[in-house]
């Protein structure tokens, strides 16, 4: 008995169990810690509904824990205790009664919030790099296009004699 409760107490991921209602009934300091609780004890005095960032997302996985008596690895969007976020995956199993009825939930949660921060600003960066290649590109194709109207500009100009009144015109695009 001793060996199992280290082995839940000492694990990274959070472990919980809850009522349907939301009371939790008992989870690991990895739970609390994740949700910004000074200790078990503070979670045990809380209702998992108050993590939910959408409230409604609690009722989908109680319908689908009854529906379906477990999921596996669903991504959550869930808030610590001072409000920020946290982005967990959850596996969740239901326990019933002999009746049918969803009595417990056990929940297993890794905390991703570092892993998704990470992968945003890869995407980013990724954005700025592409739009980095597109004002590139887009310079150089304006470029060429200036390239050639100074090339006309100048075969225009070379071809004028000095007194030509449309010379200040050529020049007026040659500023341009």
């Amino acid at each position: 008995e001793e060996r199992y409760r280290r082995f839940v107490e000492d694990d990274v991921a959070g472990v919980f169990i809850t009522t349907p209602d939301g009371r939790v009934l008992t989870c690991n300091p990895a739970f609390a810690r994740m949700l910004g609780f000074a200790s078990v004890e503070d979670v045990l005095a809380t209702s998992v509904v108050t993590i939910y960032q959408d409230h409604a997302a609690r009722d989908t996985v109680l319908a689908e824990l009854r529906a379906r008596g477990r999921f596996d690895q669903r991504e959550m969007a869930w808030q610590r205790l001072d409000g920020s976020p946290v982005a967990a995956v959850e596996t969740a199993i239901g326990e019933f009664d002999d009746a049918g009825s969803l009595v417990a939930i056990r929940g297993y949660v890794i905390d991703i919030t570092e892993r998704k921060r990470l992968e945003e600003q890869l995407r980013q960066s990724q954005k700025m790099e592409v739009i980095g290649r597109l004002a590139g590109s887009g310079a150089h194709d304006f470029n060429n296009l200036l390239t050639a109207i100074n090339g006309y500009a100048d075969i225009l100009t070379a071809s004028m004699a000095p007194d030509d009144q449309r010379l200040p015109d050529v020049e007026e695009i040659r500023k341009a």
